[in-house]
């Protein structure tokens, strides 16, 4: 392998996997409470590329959430 490539075992895709369904089972219900009213503020959504997020999160430890560019640490994961 060079340096533009690496390789995942069988439980890392699959926790990529988990992750990318997450987003858009997450993004889904927020645009759902959104169009209900019940949150009054709207988010981009990025249906269709969870995997970007989902594979820029690899190199960082799992006490880090990233919405957009913006990186949380949060305390207690």
């Amino acid at each position: 392998m060079d340096g533009n490539e690496f390789e995942l075992t069988k439980d890392e895709a699959l926790d990529l996997y988990f992750k990318m369904v997450l987003t858009r089972k997450t993004e889904e219900k927020h645009e759902e409470i959104f169009r209900e009213q019940l949150v009054p503020v709207y988010a981009h959504m990025g249906t269709g590329q969870e995997a970007v997020g989902c594979g820029i999160s690899i190199p960082f430890p799992m006490a880090f959430l990233i919405i957009g560019s913006i990186i949380i640490l949060l305390l207690n994961l």
